[in-house]
């Protein structure tokens, strides 16, 4: 059995000769859709000639008589299972002191370099398939327009208290919630700086939350909201270092509305 391999990237139509996504083709027409999805079909074929070859390779691996006595001259040797938990039984497993202990041909040795070239194209195939298929599915025909008024109502939805609430306190924002669902809807979440004006601070942790803002309302008026209240876990001094990171950020464009029961705390 042999297999010969097509190493012509058809996705590289859409990707070019790196893995970023061209913005331009978030939002698919049926025309785009359709090719990409026949890109995945052939994708789909060269990842199954990929494991073919890996089942034959293996195979000659296990035929061949040098590397059978070998294997049983180890296991004799060592005294334990040299394959251990090996899905497919061929990659032999020694401590780091035996490493030099095996001598397989020179036969079996390329063999097992082609196995492992083998599964690195596989690898590299089945990411593209992952990486294609996000582009099909039916929220990612969406047009940017629609998305951001989405994401924008999404902003504008009330979030369960951490203090008051038995929510999570640790519960993500909702744009970085939005940023993480696949690269398109993070590049417009990231490109549309309203998202990021809203913050509320009700614990300390994660503060990083705050600069990120920043960077990414690209100068908006900000509306934020630091929870001062005795169930809340800022201190005085946190808020002091909040306030501080905001004025070095332009505090004079922003909004600040303190959100305390405590008299002795402005």
């Amino acid at each position: 059995m042999h297999s010969t391999f097509n190493h012509i990237h058809p996705w590289n139509e859409f990707y070019g000769e790196s893995d970023a996504i061209d913005p331009t083709l978030m939002t698919l027409g049926h025309i785009q859709r359709t090719q990409i999805k026949n890109i995945i079909a052939e994708l789909n074929r060269q990842a199954t000639e990929h494991q073919l070859r890996r089942r034959y390779l293996i195979g000659q691996i296990h035929a061949d008589q040098s590397y059978q006595h070998e294997v049983k001259r180890l296991g004799d040797s060592y005294g334990w299972n040299i394959f251990r938990a090996s899905p497919d039984g061929w990659r032999v497993y020694l401590r780091e002191a035996e490493m030099d202990g095996f001598q397989f041909s020179p036969a079996v040795c390329e063999l097992m370099n082609q196995v492992h070239v083998n599964e690195a194209s596989l690898s590299c195939v089945l990411a593209k398939i992952e990486a294609l298929s996000t582009l099909v599915v039916p929220v990612q025909s969406l047009p940017t327009e629609v998305l951001v008024m989405i994401f924008k109502a999404g902003c504008r939805m009330p979030h369960p208290d951490p203090v008051s609430d038995s929510g999570d306190p640790r519960r993500i924002p909702f744009p970085l919630l939005v940023s993480s669902v696949s690269r398109y809807w993070r590049d417009v979440a990231i490109n549309t700086p309203s998202l990021w004006t809203n913050i509320t601070i009700k614990q300390t942790k994660p503060l990083g939350w705050v600069p990120l803002c920043l960077q990414r309302s690209g100068g908006q008026l900000l509306d934020i909201t630091i929870d001062c209240r005795p169930l809340a876990t800022l201190t005085a001094a946190v808020v002091d270092d909040i306030v501080a990171r905001l004025m070095l950020g332009g505090v004079s464009q922003r909004r600040i509305h303190p959100n305390s029961n405590i008299s002795d705390y402005p």
